[in-house]
């Protein structure tokens, strides 16, 4: 898949053997009660999309795509570098369960569902140091629960309620991390300023801010505060 600007964007893709026993327009109307940001509708499917983050010139940059068909539902979705595969393989999973609870109108074998989401948790471990022992405790145990009961519609949301804490807890860990490790990397104010400087002098005084970042390893909200801080401070001037 590319974007506007002809750049590959890495996605997944999850299909699901489902039986529609019901018309196609109902799965519709089921769709438009939950706001997607675009349905399209043909005569054999029903394609919806969320976009979730854009970048700076407003192409979408993270976002999935649900395409319903009278005999299974196909969830695609894009992986980033700013977001961990296996974290976001483990949301998508969170948002098949709900899709298989709130569109009844399809048989679903959820236990497709289950083996996509037993891989993850075999997955994610990797991803955790000892400081998670706790949170790993919790998602042994919402494991078993996968192996070991013979799981219904009615229990499906039991199971994704503890998820979401489960998920919440990790994702505040690693943002914690993230930042501490963010502090150490981050340049002083008078580094960034002179790197940029030194850039403009090179490429004649014009800066693509996405180059800028990839070449210098330096986060887009950094690069336009240093460039707000040179402008203010009349080293350049924007033209």
């Amino acid at each position: 898949m590319t974007n506007k600007n002809n750049k590959t964007i890495k996605t997944k893709k999850i299909v699901l053997k489902a039986i529609l026993n019901q018309e196609l327009d109902n799965v519709k109307k089921s769709c438009e009660k939950l706001g997607f940001e675009e349905i399209q509708h043909n005569k054999t499917n029903i394609i919806v999309k969320t976009i979730e983050r854009r970048d700076l010139k407003d192409n979408p940059h993270l976002f999935f795509t649900i395409t319903f068909s009278k005999s299974e539902i196909q969830l695609e979705y894009t992986l980033t570098n700013e977001i961990n595969e296996r974290i976001r393989n483990i949301e998508m999973i969170e948002l098949l369960f709900r899709i298989s609870i709130y569109f009844d109108m399809y048989d679903i074998d959820n236990k497709q569902i289950y083996s996509e989401a037993l891989n993850s948790f075999n997955n994610v471990t990797d991803i955790i140091n000892t400081d998670y022992e706790n949170l790993l405790t919790k998602y042994d145990e919402t494991k078993n629960q996968f192996e070991n009961a013979n799981l219904k519609n009615k229990e499906n949301m039991n199971i994704i309620n503890k998820l979401n804490k489960t998920m919440i807890e990790l994702e505040k860990r690693n943002a914690d991390l993230s930042e501490r490790v963010k502090t150490l990397e981050t340049l002083s104010k008078d580094g960034l300023k002179n790197e940029l400087l030194e850039w403009l002098t090179i490429h004649n005084g014009k800066i693509n801010i996405l180059e800028f970042t990839q070449t210098k390893k330096i986060s887009q909200t950094r690069v336009e505060e240093g460039l707000d801080m040179l402008l203010k401070g009349g080293q350049i001037e924007k033209k």
